[in-house]
C-alpha cells in the first residue's frame, strides 16, 4: 500500500525510498519535499536550529541557518541573498552555506506525515465553492519561498502543520517555527507550538521568544469559534484565533493582533502545492 506513494527514490544506506513528508525523533524533525528540505534540529540542552536546503541542479542545497544557544542569549544566522552572497552575523554559518543535504539522515527518523505532491499551478476552488474555512488550508498548503537582496522567506503549511523561516538582516529579524493551525468557518487557529526562535534586536519585545520541544507528543488544538466577533483577535492558553475581517471569492483576511492582518489569496504564487 505505502508503494503507491513513493515518489522518488535517492541512494541512501541500505538503498532505501525515500516518500516526501516529515521524518522526526527525539531531537530532530525533517520536511521532505521534491524542492525543499526543512530541518529542525536540537544540538543540546541549551542550543538548537533551523536550516533549509533548496534544490538546484538535482541536490539540495543549504541556503539558510540559524541557531539559538539559551545559555548565551545569542541568536546565530546566515543565508544566501539574492546576488548570491552571504549574509548573516556567524562566519562560522556563512561557510556552511551551499553544502549538500545527507539523505542518510532520514534514516533514523520516523515518518510520520505523507506529503503528496501536486502541479503548482493547480487551481483552487473559490469561497463560493468550498467555504471560508477549506479555502484557508487549501490555498496555502504547500510552500512558497522568496529570496530579497536582504532576507530570505519560506513558509510551508501540511495537512497537519505550519513551518515558518525567515531570515531578515535588518535588525537581525529572524523568526523559525513550528506549529498547527485548525481552520474553520470564522477564522483560524493557531497552537501547539513546540519549536519557536523569535529573534529581533535586542529581544526587548514580548513577541521575542525562543523554545524547543521536539519529539514532544504534538496534540491538535481545539477552539470553539462560536463566540468570536468578526475583525477580533482571540489570544488563549493554548493559542491564538484570528477571526474573518472580510472575505470575496478570491481573498480572505483575517484579524491579528492590534492592527496586524493576514491575507489569504486564492491565485498566490506558490513554490510547491500539496494535496
Amino acid at each position: 500500500m505505502i508503494g503507491l506513494y513513493i515518489l522518488l527514490t535517492f541512494k541512501l544506506l541500505g538503498g532505501i525510498c525515500l516518500i516526501y513528508g516529515v521524518y522526526t525523533s527525539e531531537h530532530r524533525e525533517l520536511i521532505v519535499t521534491p524542492k525543499t528540505v526543512l530541518d529542525f534540529y536540537r544540538l543540546n540542552d541549551h542550543c538548537f536550529g533551523s536550516a533549509l536546503y533548496n534544490r538546484d541542479c538535482g541536490e539540495m542545497h543549504l541556503i539558510g541557518v540559524c541557531e539559538r544557544d539559551q545559555l548565551a542569549k545569542v541568536t546565530i544566522y546566515a543565508f544566501i541573498n539574492a546576488e548570491k552572497a552571504a549574509l548573516g552575523n556567524d562566519k562560522d554559518l556563512k561557510q556552511k552555506l551551499g553544502k549538500c543535504f545527507n539523505f542518510d539522515d532520514l534514516t533514523s527518523l520516523k515518518q510520520s506525515e505523507i506529503i503528496k505532491p501536486v502541479p503548482a499551478d493547480q487551481s483552487m476552488p473559490t469561497v463560493s465553492d468550498a467555504g471560508i474555512g477549506k479555502c484557508l488550508k487549501l490555498w496555502k498548503l504547500g510552500n512558497a519561498l522568496e529570496i530579497f537582496d536582504d532576507a530570505l522567506e519560506f513558509t510551508m503549511n501540511t495537512n497537519k502543520f505550519k513551518y515558518v523561516f525567515i531570515l531578515r538582516a535588518s535588525n537581525d529579524d529572524i523568526y523559525c517555527g513550528a506549529s498547527v493551525t485548525v481552520p474553520c468557518e470564522n477564522g483560524l487557529f493557531g497552537g501547539s507550538q513546540y519549536f519557536r526562535i523569535r529573534n529581533f534586536y535586542d529581544n526587548s519585545l514580548p513577541f521575542c521568544r525562543f523554545s524547543c520541544e521536539l519529539g514532544s507528543n504534538i496534540t491538535i488544538p481545539t477552539f470553539d469559534s462560536s463566540g468570536c466577533a468578526s475583525g477580533t483577535c482571540q489570544t488563549t492558553d493554548d493559542g491564538i484565533f484570528w477571526s474573518v475581517k472580510r472575505s470575496t471569492d478570491d481573498e480572505i483576511i483575517l484579524q491579528g493582533c492590534g492592527d496586524d492582518e493576514y491575507p489569504y489569496f486564492r491565485n498566490l504564487q506558490m513554490n510547491e502545492r500539496f494535496e
